[in-house]
This record gives C-alpha cells, sequence and structure tokens, in this order.
C-alpha cells in the first residue's frame, strides 16, 4: 500500500492519476511499471519502469476481465455481441461492392471513402474484424458507463502517424506515407 501511495504521489499529471486509480480499483497491479502522459512516447503516452527490472520479473498484471476483447465484449455486451457475428456470418456469405458491413463502419469512423474496385470478403473471420469490433464495444462501453469507460474516455494520442489517421491516411497510401515519413 505504501508504495502504491508513493506511486501516486510521484504523478503529477490528473489524467494519468485517474488513470492510475482506475487501475487498482479495477485489479490492475503495477509493481514495477508506471503509464503517464509524456513527450518521450510515441502517442504521447507511455509504459516506464519504477524500478531496476529483473529478466522474467512481472511488471503490471493484468486480470482477464479487464481486458477489452472481443470475446470479453461479446459477453459484457451481449446484444451487440449477436450483432456484430450476425453481420459478419451476413458478410462471409455474400460479397459486398463496398466491403463488409464492418469494414464500412470502420471505414466511416476514420471518415475514409469506400474503394472503387471490389473487394473479395473469401476467408474474413472474427481475426479480421478485431479492429471493427472492438470499436464497436468500446463506443457502447462509454454509452453505458461500464468500467472500462474510464480508461477508454482517456484514450488520445497527438503524434504524425495519428495526425494521418484523422486526416484519412493510411501507411497503405504510400504517396501521403512517404511524404511524411520519408
Amino acid at each position: 500500500m505504501k508504495a502504491a501511495l508513493l506511486l501516486f504521489a510521484s504523478i503529477t499529471n490528473p489524467k494519468d492519476a485517474a488513470f492510475h486509480e482506475w487501475c487498482t480499483t479495477i485489479g490492475i497491479t503495477c509493481a514495477g511499471a508506471q503509464v503517464r502522459t509524456t513527450p518521450q512516447s510515441v502517442a504521447g503516452r507511455g509504459v516506464f519502469s519504477t524500478k531496476d527490472l529483473v529478466a522474467g520479473e512481472e511488471l503490471i498484471k493484468i486480470p482477464y476481465h479487464a481486458a477489452l476483447t472481443q470475446g470479453n465484449g461479446a459477453m459484457n455486451f451481449p446484444s451487440l455481441g449477436k450483432e456484430l457475428l450476425h453481420l459478419r456470418e451476413q458478410n462471409s456469405q455474400q460479397q459486398q461492392p463496398s466491403g463488409s458491413a464492418l469494414r464500412r463502419i470502420w471505414n466511416r469512423i476514420r471518415r475514409k471513402q469506400p474503394p472503387i474496385a471490389k473487394e473479395t470478403n473469401a476467408g474474413e473471420n472474427a481475426q479480421e474484424y478485431w479492429k471493427e469490433e472492438l470499436t464497436s464495444y468500446a463506443l457502447e462501453a462509454i454509452e453505458q458507463d461500464h468500467p472500462w469507460s474510464t480508461w477508454i474516455e482517456q484514450w488520445q494520442r497527438n503524434d504524425p502517424m495519428q495526425t494521418l489517421v484523422d486526416q484519412g491516411t493510411w501507411t497503405h497510401d504510400n504517396p501521403v506515407y512517404t511524404n511524411i515519413y520519408p
């Protein structure tokens, strides 16, 4: 407990303090690491060691129920899980000119226009939909004030890669990507 108090005392950013308090409340332990906002991290927030590290030592312990996964999302939000499963099955049964329904949702979220050429849907499965599904579960968690919402509402990036995403540009959009990252 004394170590946790010292850890919180060293955190000066209110969002970082709220995040660490949430971690403690939900059962996440950070015996040898600290998450903090800093320009030293590519995305503006990073995980940093709080002590000398020993190979094989456990630094952070996250209980499975605290992890945002497709399985946990479906378990916490069963009606959304059923809807996403239905969309996945529907997509695997038919080809659609602008790709899967989940892919269209994801493209709408990131403000990207659908491709002109027809996409093939052969072989798509849950692994191929993880971004769209986790985004759906994250939005549902915020809407329902689920315990994950404290963490999700803190997601924020302010770096060159996020700027590309915000502009609707992705790494496979080679000309724009190489102009920013030569």
